[in-house]
């Protein structure tokens, strides 16, 4: 059994931002809980940055948000400042 001091979800959109809002929600309707959760979204559409905001607030989660497009390496860098747990995914 884990605990949510053991698992960190990494979360980042990429070029199908239109696929964003449904894996969010998968992973909150899939995993069990609890888990931290971190969302790095870079260059979204602003929309799709209001609803980040909107979830991270409801959900209690970590929203890192740039105005500038993240390869895959530099979101992983930004996510793994956060990360306090022994899993990371």
């Amino acid at each position: 059994m884990t605990n949510d001091q053991d698992v960190t979800i990494v979360v980042v959109p990429m070029e199908q931002f239109s696929k964003s809002e449904t894996s969010l929600e998968s992973i909150y309707a899939a995993t069990p809980r609890p888990f931290k959760t971190c969302v790095c979204g870079g260059n979204s559409p602003s929309a799709l940055g209001r609803y980040f905001q909107q979830q991270a607030a409801a959900l209690g989660f970590k929203l890192i948000r740039t105005e500038n497009y993240l390869p895959s390496n530099e979101a992983r860098n930004l996510g793994t400042s956060i990360w306090t747990t022994a899993i990371q995914a």
